[in-house]
């Protein structure tokens, strides 16, 4: 399938940028996926649960109130998704992503490195000496990654261990099933693949901030932390855990009060997980050609069309190798959205995702700065009262309109145009601009839109002609 060039996404725009921060956290990747559909004219409907009318879900209460479960139609087919989730993974590619044993074993049968290692039980401390000692045999200096088995997030990740570290370990972890596996010493990266194509792809840089030559530590990472807040990807996940990272700065001689100087960039935690406080880093025009290729690998090795890969690339150049450690089925995409650092890659990796499920679609109009509140839809949802939330479905013939307004009349005037917008049938969402001033976005039928003008009253009908004589389509 041909990617479609379509207009990108800006998220640096006031209004988009808010419907955004208003989805930070669990709901990110949903107001993602839906925005891609619904700026196509797709159907997007939200639901409370589906076990009760799906025969998919009858074994399991999917509860939809945080907005995370929803369906995408065309007016022919629906799919249901949770999150990045849609319903044609495989049951068996699922369990398989689900499980790393199985997953390094579908990855080693298909050719795809990735680190030799173990899954064992809680206890099992024969095979956990036997696989070190045999590692260690080969390599004498070899390093070591013990993690749970249905990890995520970072939680209980060790990394860079030498071979007497690796057993307690095993034993600090409560879950009842482990992995232990060779370190690989290189560059993280997450890509991700939609039906055979690397769209996107990021570095994970460890919890860092960067010296000024007269803050203290603790003072750089209150003033990341402020950073991460007003990102949409970051602002739920701090830099936090001051215990550990006290004890990280410890083994180099540093504390939380130690000043570093100018341009100085302190690691605070050796692991690079966003969840923990690291750094999203956009690389999807300059990471090294082995990422691509062994991310769509691996993805084909486990059976899924849609997935996020984490790999570990080792040396450079022609040297380069790439090994994977994870496929995720249901990966969280707002990294590739916002990133710390680059330009990010607008919506186009949840645009890849409904290109995959309705690749009938990849042509239709796309209205990039259409915009909705995922927020009031959460809002709804969380009350109980409702099994389902639709959001109006956008047809060719709708114009969608932005505007600006300032001054000391803006925000009566954003209250005047959303009470007769409500009256007139007109989607509007509105939203305060940093300097002051309120910015708005309408979309409507044109009968619809004559209604909304109609009910304004003349000073106010022509102003809001005169901002909105550029229709974005």
């Amino acid at each position: 399938m041909v990617r479609a060039e379509r207009p990108k996404v800006d998220f640096t725009d006031p209004l988009m940028r808010h419907a955004a921060m208003q989805a930070k956290g669990v709901g990110l990747c949903a107001f993602l996926v839906t925005l891609a559909a619904w700026q196509r004219g797709l159907k997007v409907t939200f639901h409370y649960e589906r076990a009760s009318f799906d025969a998919r879900f009858a074994s399991a209460k999917v509860q939809g109130y945080r907005g995370e479960v929803f369906s995408i139609s065309d007016g022919r087919r629906a799919h249901v998704f949770s999150r990045t989730m849609g319903d044609c993974i495989s049951p068996t590619a699922n369990a398989i992503a689900e499980d790393k044993h199985l997953s390094k074993r579908a990855l080693a049968q298909a050719g795809v490195r990735t680190p030799s290692g173990i899954v064992v039980e809680r206890g099992q401390t024969t095979l956990v000496e036997r696989f070190v000692a045999r590692a260690v045999s080969h390599v004498p200096d070899r390093r070591f990654v013990v993690k749970p088995v249905a990890g995520s997030m970072g939680r209980d990740v060790h990394t860079d261990l030498p071979a007497e570290r690796v057993l307690p370990a095993v034993q600090s972890i409560v879950d009842a099933r482990i992995v232990v596996e060779e370190f690989i010493e290189g560059t993280e990266y997450r890509a991700f693949v939609a039906a055979g194509q690397c769209v996107a792809s990021i570095t994970r840089e460890p919890p860092n901030v960067t010296g000024d030559g007269c803050s203290t530590i603790a003072a750089l990472i209150t003033r990341k932390n402020a950073e991460r807040a007003r990102n949409p990807r970051l602002a739920s996940n701090p830099i936090g855990e001051l215990d550990a990272v006290a004890a990280h700065l410890a083994q180099s001689g540093l504390r939380l009060d130690t000043v570093p100087v100018q341009g100085e960039r302190i690691v605070l935690l050796p692991v690079a997980s966003i969840s923990r406080g690291g750094d999203p880093v956009d690389v999807t025009s300059s990471a090294p050609s082995v990422v691509a290729q062994a991310a769509v690998a691996a993805c084909a090795a486990v059976g899924l069309d849609v997935a996020g890969v984490d790999l570990i690339v080792s040396g450079a150049g022609p040297d380069a190798q790439a090994y994977v450690i994870e496929v995720n089925q249901r990966p969280h995409i707002g990294s590739h959205s916002f990133p710390m650092e680059g330009t990010g890659q607008g919506n186009a990796v949840a645009e890849s995702i409904v290109d995959f499920y309705f690749p009938e679609s990849v042509g239709h109009q796309v209205h990039p700065a259409l915009v909705y509140d995922f927020a009031a839809v959460v809002t709804a949802m969380d009350s109980a009262q409702l099994a389902e939330v639709v959001l109006p479905t956008i047809y060719p013939d709708w114009q969608v309109m932005r505007l600006n307004e300032t001054g000391v009349t803006a925000k009566a005037l954003t209250e005047l145009i959303r009470t007769a917008a409500k009256a007139a049938g007109v989607h509007v969402m509105a939203s305060p601009l940093p300097q002051g001033g309120m910015a708005l976005c309408l979309a409507a039928a044109p009968a619809n839109l004559a209604i909304l003008l109609n009910l304004l009253p003349p000073a106010y009908r022509s102003r809001l002609q005169a901002s909105a004589s550029a229709v974005l389509t």
